[in-house]
C-alpha cells in the first residue's frame, strides 16, 4: 500500500475509518503524535511500527532531519492514549 498525502495531517483521516485518532502538535523542533483507540490484548504490537511510521511522516512532510523515539506514553501503563515524539536531530 502507497498512501500519498500533501500535508501531514492528512494521514490521519485514513485511521478513523478503523476508529483510530490521531492528533498532532507541532512545535520549534518537535512533533507529538497522540495516537487513541489503538486495541490490543496486554502487548502492543504496534509500537516500534508506528514509531517509524511517524518518523517517516516528520521527516517526509517537516524536515529530513527528524526521528521519532519510541512511544513516551502508552495506554498499556495506564495512559488514556499513547503518544509519539519526533524530534529534530542536529
Amino acid at each position: 500500500m502507497n498512501l500519498k498525502y500533501d500535508r501531514i495531517e492528512d494521514s490521519c483521516s485514513e485511521f478513523e475509518k478503523d476508529k483510530i485518532i490521531i492528533s498532532i502538535e507541532k512545535s520549534d523542533k518537535k512533533v507529538s503524535f497522540r495516537v487513541k483507540g489503538l486495541g490490543f490484548d496486554k502487548k502492543c504490537k504496534y509500537c516500534d511500527l508506528l514509531r517509524g511510521f511517524f518518523g517517516g511522516l516528520a521527516r517526509k512532510h517537516i524536515d529530513p532531519r527528524y526521528y521519532c523515539k519510541k512511544g513516551t506514553e502508552c495506554a498499556l501503563e495506564g495512559a488514556q492514549e499513547c503518544i509519539f515524539i519526533a524530534e529534530m536531530v542536529e
